[in-house]
């Protein structure tokens, strides 16, 4: 073997008969065991080899080296660096999401020869956490209009880098309908037109630069002024309900199970809602029943008009929720409700 101590391993017939003879590692495992593709650890980077063969008697194996790139056999992160004798290694330094890391390995013999290098097939380093969201304060800045403030942080891949939030806004306590602002770059957003007096419900959605999203509590208000109690439009008793024209107004109904339900009322606005706006209507929904609307008709301008919700019958004991809304943004538009009746 001595005669090949000074020739250079690459050339001709002397090259191959020298690369016979250096050590072998060949196959290179990212992880502490058997080869994973990806990890959610950035602290630290694993991997471990098969040991090498010593291909040529007498010697012995001296140590390992392992370097580190985001390319096979690269050495962007970390050069060769001592493994001892051991088949693994452990790398303390700071990764980052998204990005894929390559371990590459060589063995040395006791007379210092270095075998070809072999190299792992990467490992990708994920983000499966989302974002923590919160919604600091709203307010309503006019009848009609809320401004939400809102906080994310995310402890992983940090928030992406560009229009990482979204507001959503609905009528609907299942978020059913929602309207919303897109994604956008920040931390407040405000919702107009929305129907005074009406109960809404609103969340916010961050994400993270590995796409993530979480997602705030869902949080409720309800806009005013839009009702009052209306002592000189009513039909019985001292009171009706009034609204503004675009108003909307929500009543428990509690209900049981097994008996058909029917609940009537009557309705009526005043000239100014305006003929050709969507007239008021009713509408019971919940759990147990199908959602049943019904509205009213030109008969119910500046007159009372009685409407029927034939709700059929409840499968279970539930409280039901009764909705009237208005539809006119007309100055001076108003309707009424009176004498709501729940018959099972």
């Amino acid at each position: 073997m001595n005669t090949f101590a000074g020739s250079d391993p690459t050339a001709g017939n002397y090259g191959r008969l020298y690369k016979n003879v250096l050590p072998s590692t060949s196959t290179v495992r990212d992880g502490a065991g058997a080869d994973i593709n990806f990890s959610t650890i950035t602290s630290c980077l694993q991997a471990n080899w098969d040991a090498a063969a010593i291909r040529t008697a007498g010697r012995t194996l001296n140590r390992y080296e392992f370097k580190i790139g985001h390319t096979p056999f690269g050495n962007e992160v970390l050069g060769w660096t001592s493994a001892g004798t051991a088949t693994s290694t452990t790398s303390y330094r700071t990764l980052n999401y998204g990005r894929r890391y390559f371990v590459s390995v060589r063995a040395f013999d006791d007379t210092g020869f270095a075998g070809e290098e072999a190299t792992s097939n990467g490992v990708l380093i994920v983000d499966t956490s989302s974002p923590t969201v919160t919604i600091s304060s709203f307010s309503a800045l006019s009848q009609t209009q809320i401004k939400i403030y809102f906080t994310a942080t995310d402890e992983g891949s940090g928030l992406a880098d560009t229009n990482p939030y979204f507001v959503e806004i609905s009528p609907n306590a299942d978020m059913g309908g929602a309207n919303n602002s897109g994604w956008i770059s920040q931390t407040d957003h405000t919702f107009s037109s929305l129907k005074r007096n009406g109960r809404y419900y609103f969340r916010v959605k961050a994400k993270d630069k590995a796409d993530n999203i979480g997602t705030s509590t869902i949080t409720d208000w309800r806009a005013k002024p839009g009702t009052h109690q209306e002592n000189m439009t009513v039909r019985t008793g001292a009171n009706a309900f009034g609204f503004v024209g675009d108003a909307l107004w929500d009543w428990d109904v509690p209900v049981k199970s097994g008996s058909a339900l029917i609940i009537t009322a009557y309705i009526r606005y005043n000239t100014e809602y305006g003929g050709s706006a969507t007239k008021p209507k009713l509408t019971l929904s919940g759990v147990g029943i199908s959602p049943t609307s019904i509205s009213a008709t030109g008969t119910a301008e500046n007159a009372w008009e009685l409407l029927t919700i034939n709700a059929g019958t409840p499968s279970q004991n539930a409280t039901l929720t009764l909705r009237a809304e208005g539809f006119s943004t007309s100055p001076g538009a108003k309707f009424y409700i009176d004498d709501i009746n729940v018959s099972q």
